[in-house]
């Protein structure tokens, strides 16, 4: 595989070092065998990382999704699907509320709509019809992921058994988040029945208080940086090693400035492969409690960082950046500053409908 070149631009001042403590020892997973993109890094000396210290914060709801991201061009079906099964806000001739199931792939190429009788909301009805849309795909799904806390357990049991399916609460639903904004904003509206006060509640579960920053995910440094989207350009799923890609707008100008995080560390493969376990889902801030936290499944977050004041600046300017692009941010990890190789690359968008 060629090497995607990538240079990051207008790197942050410089930050205030502070020592680590010594880090556990961690066995890399197995390298998916793909040839890692070069990160061409020009920020001056990074923080060095702490452990820091658990304390509550609950983290602000972020910028609301938008229907315009979409795939990139000339996108493929992907074998990660993404399905909601629930109720909508229009009630039927029989006044019972409508109950949709909605079946995506992560590129947007597959967008599955069906409507499921009340009588028949059961797990049972839902594998039988999950497994339909399965059949009439020519790509079929290794991941599934879902994001309604309501449904985790139904949509277990519907699809845990499925022979070659991986289930994964996320919040990374990226094209399932699209087709429900374009429903709710077009669809809904202009059906009989509709009730706007019972507008469908599909906010994530409160994301829990921070938890202590497995040794698993500590490294040596960090650094904000920021990247042109342009940049992006020979970044693909397929060359990225560990990592994977969101959907970007594509009203977005090529000179679009987008904020990152790069994570410093001799174990940087092993925190990749690991990263790649917990489904990430957002690097978020909280300013008020000084802190940096790694988000990831449906309701969780790790502290990966305490902010000094002039960390608390680039971290402001980090977390606005980010909100202006409707929650677009990167995380990457490399070994070292001085490292032009990259061994995981994610970018995000925090979302929260």
């Amino acid at each position: 595989s060629s090497h995607a070149l990538v240079s990051l631009l207008r790197p942050k001042r410089r930050m205030q070092i502070a020592k680590m403590p010594r880090m556990a020892a961690f066995a890399a997973p197995a390298c998916l065998g793909l040839s890692s993109p070069r990160l061409h890094l020009r920020q001056q000396s990074p923080v060095r990382l702490t452990r820091p210290r658990a304390a509550r914060c609950r983290m602000a709801a972020s910028e609301k999704a938008s229907p315009e991201f979409a795939a990139p061009l000339a996108v493929e079906p992907t074998d990660v699907w993404e399905i909601d099964f629930y109720s909508r806000p229009v009630v039927g001739a029989d006044g019972k509320k409508l109950w949709e199931m909605i079946v995506t792939d992560s590129s947007g190429v597959l967008e599955h709509v069906e409507t499921i009788p009340n009588s028949m909301v059961n797990s049972k009805e839902l594998r039988a019809r999950f497994q339909e849309v399965m059949a009439a795909e020519r790509v079929k799904p290794k991941v599934v992921r879902y994001f309604r806390t309501q449904m985790v357990n139904m949509i277990r049991i519907a699809l845990e058994d499925i022979e070659g399916l991986t289930l994964r609460p996320s919040r990374r639903c990226y094209a399932l988040f699209n087709v429900l904004d374009d429903r709710e904003a077009n669809v809904y509206p202009k059906m009989p029945g509709f009730r706007k006060n019972m507008r469908v509640d599909n906010a994530l579960l409160n994301v829990r208080e921070p938890e202590r920053m497995p040794d698993a995910l500590l490294g040596e440094k960090y650094a904000f940086v920021e990247m042109q989207l342009s940049q992006f350009g020979d970044l693909k799923d397929e060359n990225i090693g560990f990592g994977e890609l969101c959907p970007v707008n594509p009203d977005f100008d090529e000179s679009t400035v987008v904020p990152g995080m790069v994570i410093f560390s001799r174990r940087a493969k092993a925190i990749s492969g690991w990263i790649t376990g917990i489904e990430l889902a957002a690097v978020g801030t909280n300013l008020a409690k000084r802190q940096i936290v790694i988000e990831c499944g449906l309701d969780k977050q790790y502290l990966f960082a305490k902010l000094n004041d002039s960390q608390r600046k680039e971290a402001k300017n980090f977390s606005d950046r980010k909100e202006d692009l409707k929650g677009l941010h990167f995380l990457a990890v490399q070994q070292s500053d001085g490292d032009e190789d990259i061994q995981g690359f994610w970018l995000l968008r925090d979302v929260s409908l």
